[in-house]
């Protein structure tokens, strides 16, 4: 929340950015925005279930809400269609 309250022009005070206890470089977050996005095996573990899901539901009725997702993340319309 800190962050968040003393931002200024969309920066956040160096002093309230957290540092990795293993080599002491600053944290960011697990974007797929660059080389450092994460896929480690809980991800892949996630997206296979998802994919069965999608399979199981093909051709049912099914409301699908994508709350709180940009544009980076790939939509399930994109997962059905194997884009």
């Amino acid at each position: 929340m800190r962050m968040v309250e003393e931002q200024e022009n969309m920066r956040v005070p160096e002093e309230l950015v957290p540092y990795c206890p293993a080599c002491g470089e600053p944290m960011s977050m697990n974007l797929r925005c660059d080389d450092t996005f994460v896929e480690d095996g809980s991800w892949h573990e996630t997206s296979l279930r998802y994919a069965e899901f999608i399979r199981r539901t093909s051709g049912k009725k099914v409301l699908f809400l994508e709350l709180g997702v940009g544009m980076t993340p790939p939509s399930s319309s994109s997962i059905r269609s194997g884009e």
